[in-house]
């Protein structure tokens, strides 16, 4: 942890009120060529005073954003990041070296990013390496790191390979890891079938006909001409027949009961359904969700039916919808639409209508503004139109590229609770096929910091011992306690948690996010229901406060005071003191006599080797996750100063 001086008593001593009146004045002394982000988990005090909040890549990417923003008309001097710091690393990173990066506190700090050292890491890489080396094992460690770490162990993971992850893209980033992974020696890149669903490309907006040769399809006709309908042809019937083939495509759709609209967050939800499967019971070639219906073009895998599918995908849905909305009954109508492609013409204009109907029914302009479509590269439209993936699927490495077969291990860091819920949610048996490496075992003498080389040799994942010190707080008897006073009292709480929280929480909530989602969640909630959400408590009192005027109760999980004390750190005395020295009038506030200018205190800067390959670390999560390519943007700029 750094040290930040104290202040002087001008700033300490002086009343909430007042501090905010002379800051609200800085601000408007200063005007467009500052900006100040809170991040979610600050106090009300200083969320007030943000320009924008969210969390801590969000904010970063929005900081860039501004720099890069035509329409601006005065140059954005200095970003005040009201976060910890390695927030203000990656701002520092995404944005041009004439932009002044400033931590209000510089000792605010995150407890978790500290769990994981350079030194211990470096160590840790080549002890794993030498274990596995000496049993045989031949393969690649994949190193991932949680966005929550420092811009040198960013850059770690940049230099060997691996990428960055948010809680909201861990999925993604894994099954990248473990599926297609970066370039292996001597081999090629990854082709774009391990990379799974996607948004759709801007080069299908203007096309009429897209020439699709997808990958894996076969034509199959119910009903040849000339001849009897073939022999493997299965027929079930509810209100509407259902025809299957074995190795067929459909294009499948499905309404809401009774047209009931779903909300932007229930939209997501569904749509995170519908990817689920893809690549291991279904190949899910497209999929776009309205607010009153489904549009799924799919493949079944051998021994998987399409009724099987559909029933699986509703179902889960249904429960996902129903317990966010605190509610029972039908989220869908009984009976689903499906029609058997018949050749790759057919497969095309399912395809095209999959992704145009947002368009024709005059919600977007073009395809690839709808958010809630998503496309698969196997569908084999021109190559020259692909990119990578947006959405989180799951996936397995049997669905790698053929040839491909190099066996794969995640050094998840550093948390291992995101990590273990991470690769649960791949398919992994944690239980038996993940081990943990403790630093301060290993500063204890202790090898492989308290794993064994065979369950290292065993392990698919292999975790750091870091965590987060609000999520830890919240505990599986909490969630217990919920569903007890819930008996009593004849209510039903939804549970809602960040995958911070510890596996055993995660499995009993309902329901699990980012700090993104948890808002989106609570915003969509309808009135009357009932949540207790495991995230920091500041959070947790705004969402609270907004949702009782809406009619939804929101309680925190816990009644600890689960607060991210280093976020705590920054308070309106210390950001009137880098807003002062910024405007030049921190000597005539603190009456020195003496005459002021303006100056940057507190600035965080990266070095620019270590923000060269932090930056290819997020640049491999940015490119994976489609988000703004600011990452691109600040390596093509390092490249040419070079």
């Amino acid at each position: 942890m750094l040290w930040q001086p104290s202040l002087p008593d001008v700033y300490t001593k002086t009343p909430a009120g007042a501090l905010a009146d002379a800051i609200a004045e800085r601000r408007r002394e200063l005007g467009e060529s500052v900006v100040i982000l809170g991040h979610h988990y600050q106090t009300d005090e200083i969320i007030r005073h943000a320009d924008i909040t969210g969390d801590s890549l969000k904010l970063s990417q929005a900081a860039a954003g501004l720099v890069n923003d035509p329409n601006r008309r005065t140059p954005l001097r200095a970003v005040v990041f009201c976060g910890v710091h390695f927030m203000a690393e990656t701002a520092d990173m995404l944005t041009p070296d004439e932009v002044a990066v400033i931590l209000p506190d510089i000792s605010a700090g995150c407890s978790m990013a500290d769990m994981a050292q350079y030194d211990d890491t470096v160590q840790a890489w080549e002890e794993i390496h030498a274990a596995l080396r000496e049993q045989g094992w031949e393969g690649v460690v994949v190193p991932i790191t949680y966005v929550n770490s420092s811009a040198a162990i960013k850059a770690f993971v940049g230099e060997h390979g691996g990428a960055c992850c948010t809680s909201s893209n861990a999925l993604e980033v894994f099954s990248w890891a473990m599926g297609g992974g970066p370039p292996l020696r001597g081999g090629s890149s990854s082709a774009p079938s391990a990379f799974g669903l996607h948004s759709v490309p801007t080069e299908l907006d203007s096309l009429d006909f897209i020439p699709c040769h997808p990958v894996g399809f076969r034509g199959r006709d119910p009903y040849p001409k000339g001849s009897v309908p073939p022999a493997d042809m299965r027929s079930a019937r509810r209100a509407l027949p259902h025809l299957e083939l074995e190795g067929a495509t459909y294009f499948v759709t499905w309404k809401t009961h009774h047209d009931r609209p779903m909300s932007d967050a229930e939209m997501a939800v569904v749509l995170e359904v519908l990817s689920h499967w893809d690549g291991e019971r279904c190949r899910v070639y497209a999929a776009s969700v309205m607010n009153t219906h489904v549009h799924w073009l799919v493949r079944p895998f051998e021994g998987h039916s399409l009724s099987d599918l559909v029933t699986s995908v509703k179902r889960f849905a249904s429960k996902q919808l129903n317990d966010a909305r605190g509610e029972r009954g039908n989220v869908w109508n009984d009976e689903w639409f499906d029609h058997v492609i018949r050749d790759e013409r057919g497969f095309s204009e399912k395809f095209l209508y999959t992704i145009r109907n947002p368009v024709v029914a005059g919600l977007v302009g073009v395809a690839s503004q709808y958010p809630w479509t998503r496309v698969h590269p196997d569908a084999g439209w021109p190559e020259s139109s692909r990119r990578r993936p947006s959405i989180k699927t799951k996936q397995t490495p049997r669905s790698a590229p053929e040839g491909r077969t190099t066996k794969r291990k995640v050094l998840f860091l550093p948390d291992q609770h995101l990590g273990r819920n991470t690769a649960a949610r791949f398919g992994i048996d944690v239980a038996n096929r993940s081990c943990m490496y403790d630093p301060r075992l290993t500063r204890r003498g202790v090898a492989l910091g308290g794993a064994t080389p065979e369950q290292l040799l065993n392990s698919d994942v292999i975790l750091w011992a870091g965590h987060c010190s609000v999520h830890k707080l919240f505990r599986p008897e909490h969630c217990d306690a919920v569903r007890e006073q819930d008996a009593k009292e004849g209510t039903r709480t939804a549970i809602l948690v960040h995958p911070e929280c510890a596996k055993e929480v995660v499995d009993r909530a309902d329901l699990n996010g980012s700090t993104e989602f948890i808002i989106r969640t609570i915003r969509a909630a309808a009135p009357g229901s009932r949540w207790a959400v495991g995230t920091e408590i500041h959070l947790v009192n705004r969402l609270a406060r907004e949702a009782a005027e809406r009619g939804v109760h929101v309680r925190i999980l816990s009644d600890c005071q689960c607060l991210c004390t280093t976020m705590y750190r920054i308070d309106q005395p210390h950001l009137l003191w880098v807003l002062d020295n910024l405007a030049g009038r921190h000597e005539e506030r603190v009456g020195s006599g003496k005459a002021g200018k303006p100056r940057i205190v507190n600035e965080v800067k990266v070095l620019p080797k270590v923000r060269e390959l932090a930056l290819l670390a997020i640049d491999r999560m940015l490119a994976l996750s489609d988000a703004p390519q600011r990452a691109h943007v600040r390596l093509a700029a390092l490249a040419k100063a070079d």
